[in-house]
């Protein structure tokens, strides 16, 4: 499934948000010419700015690669989203809890495992790469997805992870966090 952010047409493929529950608020993209982003919110809000996830409306298993491009700034965070479950909360509202995140910021990439107990969402880091990504610049983010890994490649850097407790099936897609995120496109698909 390939997915270009140019228009508003994505809006009707296979995809939708979701939030996870570490936050109340359910932003969404903004619509620029040639990408979508998020936004600052208003004051008051657990964020400075929207976390925003949007991912697959039906679970996927691996093996399955995803790519995306993006730019970024200050200490925005655009991410990849693997996302075990979601539920409707009373609001009508898409809701996660359990998940898994490739995190691109200005300092490298870090892997993050993400797990309700007790309506509170913990967090582990499994990984933390330090390099200099440039803020302003399009930037694409591969990720190989097995039964047991991640195989993430961003400007030359691959790196493969094992990853344990992987989920059997999930719903895949990218999050826009901590900073203005533009994302111009994703493409997710099968892996023989």
């Amino acid at each position: 499934m390939y997915v270009s952010f140019t228009d508003k047409s994505w809006q009707i493929s296979k995809l939708t948000y979701a939030y996870t529950n570490r936050f109340h608020e359910t932003p969404t993209l903004t619509q620029c010419d040639g990408w979508v982003q998020n936004s600052e919110n208003p004051s008051g809000c657990d964020q400075k700015y929207g976390y925003v996830s949007v991912i697959t409306k039906d679970k996927i298993t691996a093996p399955v690669k995803i790519v995306t491009r993006f730019s970024f700034s200050g200490l925005a965070a655009p991410l990849i989203s693997m996302v075990k479950d979601i539920t409707t909360d009373d609001n009508g509202v898409l809701r996660y809890n359990d998940y898994k995140e490739i995190v691109v910021w200005k300092n490298g990439i870090n892997v993050w495992d993400l797990w309700s107990d007790n309506f509170k969402i913990n967090y582990h880091k499994l990984l933390g790469m330090e390099f200099n990504v440039a803020q302003d610049e399009i930037h694409t983010l591969e990720a190989i997805i097995q039964e047991d890994s991640f195989t993430f490649s961003l400007d030359g850097v691959t790196t493969t992870l094992s990853v344990n407790k992987m989920y059997p099936s999930f719903h895949l897609g990218i999050t826009a966090c901590e900073g203005i995120c533009k994302f111009y496109d994703m493409e997710i698909g099968e892996l023989a």
